[in-house]
């Protein structure tokens, strides 16, 4: 009996086996029961999967000496393209290339820009430092996109589609940069096609310029696929305000980059005349009237005339990666600098609205008399984190939905409502200024990031930053406790013990009839 009792059990797990081999090459599916979905592929990235048209190659160069903490990060990259691959039914092609020494695989990651990593790790009691690659590039036709390096797999799928859609569009999307209110486009030193606007932005878009001039207002061109709103100095009147409304009804974006406060050259400060307020109120969106201090703050220059000093200015806040939300519009982003930026009031609880960019818990405001004097001795007031950046996206009603039209637009199509609206507004201009932005890179990289994110052809909103969620334990009761305590003392021994004896008294009828 106990024979064929072991041959049983050796044919149960020989089964089991050869049902797990087959799961893995005739069944390649899985089931999900993350409540986040974070390893589905969203509807976007099998659409974007669906619709190619020829082969992408996948170049993975990733190294043998990983650190361990990469290990399984390597892994979960195999299953992803793995996934990828049989998605796309022979569209997508992946090939691992081991860096190591100076071999091919490695000049060929420098060629694409995939940096050598550096590497801590303690193995044996003992501080090692080991060096490596761990980054891919995307090939389709004359296209390539490189991924530099690969640090998480709760992003990947973003960044692979949108990869995906950047190399596999036909065209590139054309960008309104809008002028006639006083904007500050480009620098007076350079022409706009030298601009540094144009250049962070060319490699991915068409700029042109887009001219609202009062009273001669017409709807946009259908040609343009989002518009920047930086800085303007003059009052928006009526007719543009109605012109933009329209372009946001149609589901397309504007990137408003709008001052609460103006601050001129000599650090004086007046209220913004663009207007602007109104229009975005209809939204839910209010650009406060203030000025935000934080002692996160970067390094500014001034100059007295006799000399120049350098001196961190709290009015210049310097946003750290904790600043930026969970959103793939922000994902990988390491810091920016906002100058003289004004906070943004949004609804509570409501999903449409969507904080960007958050000051330090330490910050604080001023909202009249302004001082912005390098020198002086800073008065903290009440310490909170504002919001200086958010995105505004879903169902909306047009601002001027009960309001009378223009006069000049009555016989237009008038849209009154959307469910596709995509709204970014950020409390300051200046981080956009030409002379700025040279010196802090990062936010054009912020631009680049958000104008990609809602500009894309599919909808990558869908495509959750897939975290690991947060658990806490539910607060309970001190009864509970109570019962949960003496359960877990008495109530497992029981349960075993009963186990026991009731199979004790199996086995004993079952030998009595044998």
């Amino acid at each position: 009996m106990n024979f064929l009792r072991s041959h049983k059990l050796l044919l149960f797990t020989v089964l089991l086996l050869l049902l797990n081999l087959l799961s893995l090459i005739a069944l390649p599916y899985k089931l999900d029961l993350t409540s986040n979905q974070a390893f589905t592929l969203s509807p976007a990235t099998k659409k974007v999967i669906g619709n190619l048209d020829d082969i992408v190659t996948i170049k993975v160069f990733s190294s043998r000496s990983l650190p361990s903490r990469f290990l399984l990060l390597r892994q979960q990259l195999k299953d992803f393209l793995e996934e990828y691959r049989l998605l796309a039914k022979g569209k997508i092609r992946v090939e691992w290339l081991t860096t190591e020494g100076e071999n091919e695989a490695v000049q060929l990651a420098q060629r694409l820009g995939i940096p050598q990593l550096q590497f801590s790790n303690i193995q044996q009691d003992k501080f090692q430092v080991s060096q490596g690659y761990f980054g891919l590039a995307m090939f389709y036709e004359d296209q390539k996109e490189v991924i530099p390096i690969i640090e998480e797999e709760s992003n990947l799928e973003y960044q692979f589609t949108s990869s995906l859609l950047k190399i596999t569009k036909k065209e590139k999307p054309v960008v309104g940069l809008v002028t006639g209110h006083g904007e500050t486009a480009v620098s007076q030193n350079a022409s706009f096609s030298e601009s540094l606007l144009e250049k962070a932005l060319g490699k991915e878009f068409l700029l042109e310029t887009l001219t609202l001039e009062p009273k001669k207002a017409s709807l946009v061109p259908d040609k343009f696929s989002a518009l920047l709103v930086i800085g303007p100095k003059e009052e928006y009147e009526e007719e543009s305000r109605f012109v933009l409304d329209q372009f946001l009804m149609q589901g397309k974006p504007i990137l408003f980059f709008l001052d609460g406060v103006s601050v001129d050259n000599q650090l004086q400060t007046s209220t913004a005349k663009h207007q602007l307020n109104a229009l975005l109120k209809n939204y839910g969106l209010s650009l406060k009237e203030n000025l935000i201090l934080d002692p996160s703050a970067a390094i500014a220059n001034f100059n007295t005339g006799l000399t120049t000093f350098f001196t961190p200015y709290p009015y210049w806040i310097k946003i750290q990666p904790e600043g930026f939300s969970q959103h793939p519009a922000t994902f990988g982003l390491q810091g920016m600098v906002l100058p003289w930026v004004s906070s943004i009031d949004l609804p509570q609880d409501d999903k449409r609205f969507q904080p960007l960019i958050n000051s330090s818990p330490k910050a604080w405001s001023v909202e009249k008399n302004f001082n912005l004097n390098p020198t002086q001795k800073w008065q903290v007031s009440e310490e909170k984190t504002f919001v200086l950046a958010a995105l505004a996206t879903g169902e909306f009603t047009s601002a001027f939905k009960d309001q009378p039209l223009p006069k000049e637009f009555k016989q237009e199509k008038f849209k009154e409502k959307t469910d596709q609206m995509k709204l970014l507004l950020v409390g300051d201009s200046d981080s956009l200024n030409e002379n700025l932005a040279a010196s802090f890179q990062p936010n054009l990289h912020f631009l680049l990031n958000v104008l990609e994110f809602l500009t894309a052809s599919e909808n990558l909103a869908q495509i959750k930053v897939k975290q690991e969620d947060l658990r806490p334990l539910k607060k309970i009761s001190p009864q509970t406790i109570e019962i949960i305590k003496y359960g877990s003392i008495v109530g497992l021994p029981l349960v075993v013990s009963l186990g026991g004896l009731g199979y004790l008294s199996w086995r004993s009828r079952r030998e009595f009839h044998l």
